[in-house]
């Protein structure tokens, strides 16, 4: 016969299929797992069956029902991204800002993942510099760096010489964006596939879980050395936005309660 604590864990387990593999998950475990504590003082073997169900289908419910994707398409811009000039024997940067118009709103819940795709054309992929930001204070509101002047080290100042970007900037890119030759990346022409952002130790995960999506999102692209002309040709936001898990804790934790109140009822009836 299963003891207490064995019959905690299996509940735990079972519920675990629909919590692992996010942050997000993480933090709502934590709360279900304290919360499953406090009621497995109350529950006893024959009421076992019941709870099980109702985190399991409270969990899955909550979940599937409330998590959202916002998309952003540019659709087609065709915008130069102005190339630098030298002032007085020094480069001199002229970026540009490209928005999400309008403001996403509506959007219910917090900041889970974001994924950005980039369709840039000709210049020099290592000249180039950008970065996303959510709101409109840069210093202040949350921002990742996407491009950071990729192949850029001590032995190669100008960085690589590839002419263009059609890529997915995502955490679950195949490897790190800025040394791309280094893992399958092609060597000319335009770069493919889906990186992880040239954001040193900064992911979109660290710098934008848990925040409102329901701001202006901003591509800053500029262009960091004389010579070759960029074009981005488009680029498109995908944003998930999840329940705050205490908001989903307390609904499973309802859940819990009215699975528990059902499972003392049919204890009762059996014992008639």
């Amino acid at each position: 016969m299963l003891n207490f604590a064995q019959r905690h864990r299996k509940c735990l387990v079972i519920s675990e299929n629909w919590l692992v593999g996010s942050r997000h998950s993480q933090n709502l475990w934590n709360l279900l797992d304290g919360m499953l504590s406090v009621l497995c003082n109350v529950l006893d073997l024959k009421l076992m069956r019941p709870t099980i169900v109702a985190v399991v289908g409270g969990v899955a419910l909550c979940l599937q029902a409330h998590a959202s994707l916002y998309t952003y398409d540019s659709g087609t811009l065709n915008t130069a991204i102005p190339d630098a000039t030298v002032v007085d024997g020094n480069n001199v940067y002229h970026g540009i800002n490209f928005s999400t118009v309008p403001a996403p709103s509506g959007i219910y819940g917090i900041i889970s993942d974001v994924t950005v795709t980039l369709n840039i054309s000709g210049g020099y992929n290592g000249d180039l510099y950008g970065y996303l930001i959510l709101g409109n204070t840069p210093g202040t509101s949350p921002q990742i760096t996407l491009l950071n002047r990729v192949g850029l080290t001590v032995d190669n100042t100008d960085g690589y010489g590839n002419t263009g970007f059609a890529i997915t900037l995502s955490d679950a890119g195949t490897a790190g964006l800025h040394l791309y030759q280094e893992h399958g990346g092609e060597l000319t022409g335009q770069l493919t596939g889906t990186w992880q952002p040239d954001s040193g130790d900064a992911t979109f995960n660290s710098v934008f879980y848990g925040q409102n999506p329901n701001n202006t999102w901003t591509l800053f692209l500029e262009d960091e050395s004389p010579g070759g002309q960029s074009t981005l040709i488009s680029w498109s936001l995908d944003v998930t936005a999840v329940p705050e898990p205490v908001n989903v804790a307390l609904a499973i934790f309802g859940v819990l309660f009215a699975g528990f109140g059902l499972g003392r009822r049919f204890c009762a009836r059996s014992r008639q």
